[in-house]
């Protein structure tokens, strides 16, 4: 457990608390992403007729090695079918990813629809539109709704050649409560790459891009199109201005699709002379110290600021992403943050009367009423942790390093554990 070096430090903008991501979120769908290389539990409730999909293995997997496949000798429309419990009432996000479609048949893929099992009612209309538009590489489809019952049937049908990989159903948090004041910087890529630079040192002639934004993984890059591609491309930051601060840390969540692959193709820089060209500005590689254990499992890592830039008026990072034919990774970045110490005073940050601060694994809790319930939410807006508090210190050992939001009754904070 970090010990933070921030008694009190501003909140977290609004819009990184009403994010809902599907790793973070329990997935009602099970054997959503086939790796347990069987089709079970998915079935067809007219097998007679329409057949369940195969699962497939190897490299062409959205995430994993296993995703599900219309069979290439099939002769009818194929299904993947299951029946999950709902809560009436509630919202819901169901998502799934398809690839290598040509949408040729008239029908192509399509229903890809929710019911209520009792009543047969749609949640989302399958058919419409008509059939999904055609994917040479992993597309998303998303939908969001509210439960009319208890029981709901997710039903996928394909009437061609597609592969189907991490099919999601999450709960949809609810609101989150919003503290005030803002980080040094923070931008979370909920919306866009908002003031960051994107600059290609080496674009293939066949792609239009390497760094994109995603609205479900914050920034991503890939240099593969169907074929591994050498790139260099470049994703850097707004200058940032850290006069009057000591201690300034940037913090971001990420994640990789080959490991252990190379990481080493995938770094993170500092300058303060970068003007419109990345290649003539003094860069400072810096270590990053947390990556996945294997493939898109977000994890959050933080580093310090280079200390010859602490304190400097004109400070940027980049995200610098590289690939040859032989080694092509994909990364996603988002939940970016960059603060630390303020020389005016942390005081003045105080939010409430009460306050919260970590030392050596526990969440010391101050002018708070015994018996209220403290609870710990994530970056993401998911709760992690609630204790009814008894006076005593709670212990957070148990949480990984990273940024959190405290609430104590109406008393809400924003904290680095």
């Amino acid at each position: 457990m970090k010990k933070t070096t921030l008694l009190m430090v501003a909140v977290f903008i609004c819009s990184l608390f009403t994010m809902t991501h599907a790793q973070e979120a329990v997935n009602l769908v099970v054997n959503g992403d086939f790796e347990t290389g069987a089709i079970d539990p998915w079935i067809s409730t007219n097998a007679s007729k329409q057949k369940v999909m195969s699962v497939a293995s190897g490299e062409n997997a959205h995430g994993g090695t296993h995703y599900a496949q219309y069979d290439a000798n099939a002769t009818s429309t194929q299904r993947l079918e299951q029946d999950i419990e709902v809560t009436k009432g509630k919202t819901y996000t169901f998502s799934f990813w398809y690839n290598n479609y040509a949408a040729e048949n008239q029908n192509g893929l399509k229903c890809y629809s929710l019911s209520d099992k009792n009543t047969s009612s749609s949640y989302i209309e399958g058919g419409s539109p008509a059939k999904l538009a055609a994917a040479s590489e992993w597309t998303k489809y998303e939908q969001t709704f509210t439960a009319t019952g208890d029981t709901m049937r997710v039903c996928i049908r394909a009437y061609e050649l597609c592969h189907i990989d991490d099919i999601s159903l999450v709960e949809v948090e609810g609101d989150i409560p919003q503290p005030g004041p803002d980080y040094i910087f923070s931008e979370p890529f909920t919306a866009g790459q908002g003031d960051f630079i994107i600059q290609d040192v080496v674009l293939p002639e066949e792609l239009t891009y390497v760094w994109t934004f995603d609205s479900q993984y914050g920034m991503k890059a890939s240099a593969y199109k169907n074929k591994a591609f050498a790139s260099e491309s470049w994703l850097v930051s707004p200058a940032i201005d850290l006069t009057g601060t000591n201690n300034v840390t940037l913090t971001f969540d990420h994640a990789v699709r080959n490991l252990p692959g190379n990481t080493g193709a995938l770094t993170l820089l500092f300058c303060t002379n970068y003007t419109d060209n990345v290649t003539t500005a003094a860069w400072e590689t810096v270590t990053i110290p947390t990556w996945p254990e294997k493939g898109w499992n977000f994890v959050t890592a933080t580093v310090n600021v280079p200390a010859a830039m602490q304190g400097q008026a004109n400070v940027r990072f980049a995200f610098k992403y590289t690939s040859t034919t032989d080694d092509c990774n994909t990364w996603e970045v988002k939940n970016v943050i960059v603060d630390g110490e303020k020389n005016s005073g942390i005081g003045s940050l105080n939010t409430s009367e009460a306050s919260f601060f970590v030392s050596g694994g526990e969440l010391i809790v101050n002018n708070v009423a015994e018996g209220t319930m403290v609870e710990i939410y994530n970056a993401l807006g998911a709760k992690v942790q609630a204790t009814v508090f008894d006076g005593s210190a709670i212990n957070v050992s148990n949480l990984t390093n990273g940024v959190y939001v405290v609430r104590a009754g109406n008393n809400v904070q924003k904290m680095m554990f």
